[in-house]
């Protein structure tokens, strides 16, 4: 048996940034996002937006995860809009915008498949009791 050399070694370290996931990616307007799974970071999914003036970079601030368990398997964890990006998170329902997140709907059910809709985020809430279809005015303090 052949030993390979040094060189051909992976590192730990290697292995872990090869590992990187990519997930939900959305367009509006000139720009690209996605979730990033890094785990190297130890945390849930981070939000990210690409433009081409811009490049990438992260929309929500490290340690904060975009998820969901909405039906056991998450999904549509975000809608971004020209302006700000709403997500679930652990806690309920968010707002990204100009790089601060506000919890906007504390709530401990499930939240996935969010959409902008005619002024409103729309979303399915998961229960102990059920599904429902709900929709948050998109309005409101920053």
């Amino acid at each position: 048996m052949e030993l390979a050399p040094e060189s051909d070694a992976v590192s730990a370290a290697s292995a872990v940034r090869a590992s990187i996931g990519f997930d939900q990616l959305r367009v509006v307007g000139e720009a690209l996002y996605w979730l990033e799974s890094r785990p190297s970071y130890g945390s849930g999914p981070t939000l990210v937006r690409w433009s081409a003036d811009d490049g990438a970079a992260d929309v929500t601030p490290s340690r904060f995860d975009v998820t969901s368990s909405v039906h056991a398997y998450g999904g549509g964890t975000y809608a971004p809009s020209s302006d700000e990006v709403w997500c679930a998170g652990a806690n309920g329902l968010y707002r990204v915008a100009e790089g601060n997140v506000s919890l906007m709907l504390e709530d401990s059910s499930s939240f996935g498949d969010l959409t902008i809709g005619n002024g409103e985020l729309l979303a399915v809430m998961e229960t102990d009791d059920g599904d429902a279809l709900v929709a948050v005015p998109l309005v409101g303090a920053r």
